[in-house]
């Protein structure tokens, strides 16, 4: 083998400063020997030939590389069988047939060095976080690398008591692991008067000055459940977990692609499907879905049989989207206000809602339900955030579900009649009812659009109960301009709600007589009050003025939708405004309404050039300019840009002296633009998946 590496045609045209050869396979001295001359014509030396005595040497040396990667030292035949053997692997069948099927698609993050570090400082560490993200995986990476340090494993398979059966040899290096330590689903799992022992075994092992090790793990919800709950010495633990805890956040694209290449690897062996599959570019929207979760991988990768590639991802794509088996039996466990809570945000549109905004929504007794429910939310089905931490830093005003898999599980419960009832019920905002309707393609047939692709299930849903939807319309379009006027918000907030009825009224499928009654009564509220100039977005104006001229012959269009849009022409200043005016249908272009509003559409244009001139840069300014001309254009108008492009051109001119000037003194750095285009990571991607083949 040596020898054939010297071959002239081997590495003919290529300037060799080192050679060395490394192969994994034992070797004497005098082998060693006979191997260097017989590369002689290569530039070796004395420490060009590695064997495996070398390179356990080098891995001794650097034991970070060793921890970093188990399969340089793990085999499932040979080093399972040693940990049998030796019998320091104190544990159930089931644990080491787990590891042993688990540590071929483990991808080394950067959790496992968190872990590690706070296990050395505190000799304790609790690895908490949502159903399938892979808790149980790093805990159990870790056992197998303490175990090739010499460690004891010893699992606690069903109670506290195997680990003080395993305490009686005092100087032995022990790790136990007690995986779902509070409980799979539910802390009331928990054997009786179990907390105070484990809080016992904690104590014990971190007085046992390094000798002990305690590796727990546990799902956030129920860990929220323990601080929330009424047992004291279990909310210890809680209150105790920050300095001990390890959260598994979201994994970069990076690591996801890895996770999905190795359940692939192990998954697929015939030849045919991993060549499709290290071509098939669908591997991206996997790696990319927000939903991504290694259990889903592995219940579809590993346990499925597949017809073929297209079938496989099918299956796959649908499993993320509707990933009812993560999530089902963590929501089984929920109380009522918890589970209150979640379909409240739930049937609102994604994004961010005010605490004190769900609080009005979610009914409860007695408000150590709601802090109790907001406890064993947080972190497994809601993310509690500030929405301005440079203002109120440390405070807590914000929530919104942890990310879209549990939207999507709680939107496809709504399938089953019982929780469409029951949420249609309890609704508490109008925008909830709009945001369930357009996704049951009910809403945005006319005006509005949307992308969202129908829930049938849904449709079927209010159709059945379509005759209550205008009652229900009208009730919550009250509650809000109740809301409204006692947090004493301005008008801005109640012509929004009037859009959104609207929207019910003229941009549905549904009966509506009721709600336009009350729609109605509104809009004269509303003239009188944009007759007083009160401060009010133009665009909300022109929205509004759209949906009650869906029907011309209906005489709301010129009691209401004109007078609106006249009010709105005469208040027009920005260009949102103006933009929300262009898109007003034709019949608003009346002689009248049509002259007032080209007299202020060039004021808007005229005021936006002035804006544009406020600015310093000149590449905002080409591009706001470069906009502005555009709809400018578009819809027949000309504005007289040119000397403010004479002076965007002057200060373009001159900041590329400055970087030239920059460069000469040999400060230069590149405008953002020159920069080369960061990667996407498709091509890492795409090498990664070639290693199918």
């Amino acid at each position: 083998m040596a020898k054939a590496e010297t071959s002239p045609d081997r590495w003919q045209n290529k300037n060799l400063s080192k050679y060395y050869f490394v192969v994994s396979a034992p070797m004497t001295p005098a082998v060693e020997q006979q191997v260097k001359l017989a590369l002689a014509p290569l530039p070796v030396d004395s420490d060009s030939v590695w064997h495996q005595g070398s390179l356990n040497a080098a891995l001794a040396r650097q034991p970070h590389v060793e921890e970093s990667h188990f399969k340089l030292w793990l085999s499932s035949a040979t080093v399972l069988g040693n940990i049998i053997d030796a019998a320091l692997w104190k544990r159930s069948e089931e644990l080491l047939q787990r590891v042993s099927e688990r540590v071929k698609l483990y991808v080394h993050t950067p959790a496992y060095a968190q872990a590690s570090d706070i296990l050395k400082q505190e000799s304790v560490v609790i690895i908490s976080g949502a159903p399938g993200v892979g808790k149980s995986t790093l805990a159990e990476m870790m056992l197998l690398a303490l175990w090739n340090q010499g460690w004891t494993v010893v699992n606690i398979a069903s109670d506290i008591q195997e680990a003080w059966r395993n305490l009686k040899v005092q100087d032995e290096k022990i790790v136990f692991f007690y995986d779902d330590f509070l409980g799979q689903t539910n802390v009331a799992e928990m054997q009786k008067n179990e907390a105070p022992e484990i809080l016992a075994l904690m104590d014990l092992v971190r007085k046992s000055q390094g000798k002990k090790l305690l590796i727990l793990t546990t799902r956030e919800q129920v860990l929220g459940q323990v601080e929330s709950g009424g047992d004291d010495r279990a909310r210890r633990i809680a209150k105790d977990r920050a300095k001990m805890r390890v959260e598994l956040k979201e994994i970069d694209r990076s690591k996801r692609a890895q996770i999905l290449f190795n359940h692939l690897h192990f998954g697929f062996s015939d030849k045919t499907s991993r060549r499709l599959l290290a071509h098939d570019v669908r591997y991206r929207d996997v790696v990319d879905h927000q939903g991504f979760n290694p259990r889903v991988l592995e219940s579809v990768i590993l346990r499925q049989d597949h017809k073929n590639i297209d079938s496989f991802y099918a299956t796959l794509m649908h499993s993320l989207d509707h990933p009812e088996d993560i999530w089902s039996g963590s929501f089984r466990q929920l109380s009522t206000t918890a589970v209150d809570i979640l379909f409240q945000i739930a049937s609102c549109p994604p994004s961010m809602i005010s605490l004190e905004e769900l609080r009005e929504f979610v009914s409860f007794t007695d408000a150590r339900e709601w802090n109790s429910a907001l406890k064993v939310l947080e972190n497994t089905w809601v993310r509690l955030v500030s929405k301005n931490k440079q203002k109120n830093p440390g405070v807590v005003d914000t929530i919104t579900l942890f990310d879209a898999s549990r939207r999507d599980f709680l939107l496809d419960l709504l399938n089953d009649p019982a929780y469409f009832d029951m949420n249609l019920d309890k609704l508490s905002s109008l925008k909830q009812l709009n945001y369930l309707l357009r996704l049951a393609n009910l809403l945005g047939s006319k005006i509005t659009r949307t992308n969202t692709s129908p829930k049938v299930f849904l449709t079927q849903s209010f159709k059945r109960r379509s005759n209550e939807i205008d009652q229900i319309s009208a009730y919550l379009a009250k509650k809000d301009l109740e809301r409204a006027t006692r947090k004493k918000q301005n008008s801005q907030e109640k012509i929004e709600v009037l859009i959104r009825l609207a929207t019910v009224c003229f941009d549905s499928k549904l009966p509506t007589i009721e709600s336009e009654s009350f729609l109605y009564q509104q809009l004269d509220g509303l003239l009188q009050v944009l007759g007083q100039r009160n401060y009010m977005r133009t665009s909300s104006i022109f929205k509004l003025s759209s949906l009650l001229a869906t029907d011309l012959e209906l005489p709301h269009f010129e009691k209401y939708a004109f007078p609106l849009a006249r009010l709105a022409i005469e208040e027009m200043d920005d260009l949102d405004g103006l933009e929300a005016y262009f898109e007003l249908p034709d019949v608003f272009r009346e002689d009248y309404l049509d002259q007032l509003a080209k007299v202020q559409i060039q004021n808007v244009f005229d005021w936006e050039l002035e804006s544009i001139d406020q600015e310093n840069d000149p590449e905002l300014m080409r591009s706001l300019l470069d906009d502005l001309e555009m709809l400018a254009h578009i819809n027949g108008y000309e504005i007289d840009s040119e000397a403010l492009s004479e002076k965007i051109e002057s200060l373009e001119d001159l900041e590329e002296m400055r970087r030239a000037d920059r460069a000469q003194d040999g400060y230069f750095m590149p405008a953002p633009s020159e920069y080369s285009s960061p990667s996407d990571g498709n091509e890492e991607l795409q090498e990664l998946f070639k290693k199918l083949i």
